[in-house]
């Protein structure tokens, strides 16, 4: 008898176990129509001068949201920044008057597109570590996520561990820094390593 209670305690353990684990590795937030798709950014040292923010919004509904604005108490200011490749070279500018999403659409903020950018990080971000972050929306309104602190070299859904470019190592992240600084905005060109080029 009670060889079969602990079999059956045993069983309802795992099942919350694996209940617990999948909504981990979930990590969306959803309001409304509009869900969050595991928001990530990846580890930076202390004192860097910004850091960037990745994620998926899906919109179930029959009418277009905007992402209009971010915020984040690890950061003093928060804006969409969008990356393009002309001519071999990473070009990067501020997106201005939101993000659309449309009707049964989704969007994507991911490395070398479109993505979110902390200015002024109030310290670094540690992997494992999860950075609280508002979202502000034109129809859904303001939702709290948090970005999964992934290493300082993933990419694409954060869960993978390769560089962008092997060659340039912790380098992947100064293009955020040249941006910041308005490199982009002037007509500054920033190489493959981040670095700014005149």
């Amino acid at each position: 008898m009670l060889s079969r209670f602990a079999r059956g305690v045993g069983r309802i353990v795992v099942a919350a176990t694996f209940l617990i684990g999948n909504a981990a590795a979930a990590h969306e937030f959803r309001v409304g129509a509009i869900t969050i798709d595991h928001p990530w950014s990846r580890a930076i040292p202390p004192r860097a001068p910004t850091a960037a923010g990745y994620l998926v919004i899906r919109n179930a509904g029959p009418r277009e949201d905007k992402l209009i604005g971010a915020q984040s108490p690890m950061a003093n200011t928060a804006e969409f920044h969008e990356m393009s490749v002309i001519d071999n070279v990473m070009r990067m500018r501020p997106i201005e008057g939101g993000i659309a999403i449309p009707p049964g659409g989704e969007i994507r903020l991911a490395p070398n597109g479109r993505h979110l950018m902390l200015i002024g990080p109030k310290e670094g971000f540690v992997q494992g570590a999860r950075v609280p972050l508002t979202l502000v929306f034109e129809r859904a309104g303001r939702v709290d996520v948090e970005l999964a602190v992934q290493s300082m070299g993933a990419r694409d859904t954060g869960h993978a561990e390769t560089r962008d470019h092997p060659e340039c190592g912790d380098k992947a992240e100064r293009h955020n820094m040249a941006e910041h600084h308005g490199e982009a905005e002037s007509g500054g060109r920033i190489g493959h390593c981040g670095e700014a080029k005149n």
